[in-house]
């Protein structure tokens, strides 16, 4: 209960920013709070970060496991490479809370502090994690929203947001580049803010 109080809280809050008349039908049906839909939804890959192979910054493993002088560009085998695009990543929300004007879309995460984006696809630098930045951008396209964040090893994730056919929230995530292996996730979201239906308020209103 408390968390969702929080969510409509946060969703009362950005109202402020909620889309103008003139935006696009499926630009604005994003805003407003969401819930996961566990069931349906993807689970984050799993490594082993105690026991991965962990090497000097600098140094690379060659094809047969050889080593590369310092200062050499990291192998796509390093499996520091898959932890960094995990934590660029982020853990799977249970909640969001997306609200949108002009150009500025705003992301809640489980009630976490809002995120900013320009979705004119201009850049901006983020702080992953001490020790790892992202070059991030956001776009509109024809199927929804894109916002893409770039790491210095110059792997890529990609996120899509849009609405399927049922009106669900379906945000489809990608890493790729130079990390051991791609990413595809797959997170569906019902809408939590829906008002209530004529049906369900008459019911309360009897009991």
């Amino acid at each position: 209960m408390e968390a969702t109080a929080k969510v409509l809280s946060l969703v009362a809050v950005f109202a402020l920013l909620s889309p103008e008349p003139g935006r696009a039908q499926s630009v604005a049906a994003l805003a407003g709070a969401w819930t996961l839909d566990a069931a349906a939804s993807d689970t984050l890959p799993t490594v082993d970060r105690q026991n991965s192979r962990r090497l000097p910054i600098g140094v690379r493993v060659g094809p047969t496991g050889g080593r590369f002088p310092a200062g050499s560009p990291r192998s796509i085998h390093d499996p520091r490479l898959m932890h960094d695009a995990l934590d660029a990543i982020g853990a799977r929300p249970d909640s969001l809370v997306i609200a949108i004007r002009d150009s500025v879309v705003v992301i809640s995460r489980d009630g976490a502090p809002p995120t900013a984006s320009h979705s004119d696809g201009r850049k901006r630098e983020l702080l992953v994690r001490p020790g790892l930045a992202a070059e991030a951008r956001a776009e509109w396209t024809d199927g929804g929203l894109r916002i893409e964040r770039k790491l210095e090893s110059g792997a890529a994730i990609v996120e899509r947001f849009s609405l399927d056919e049922d009106g669900r929230l379906v945000v489809e995530i990608e890493a790729s580049g130079p990390i051991p292996r791609r990413i595809e996730l797959r997170w569906i979201y019902e809408r939590s803010d829906r008002p209530p239906t004529s049906g369900s308020t008459a019911s309360r209103s009897s009991s």
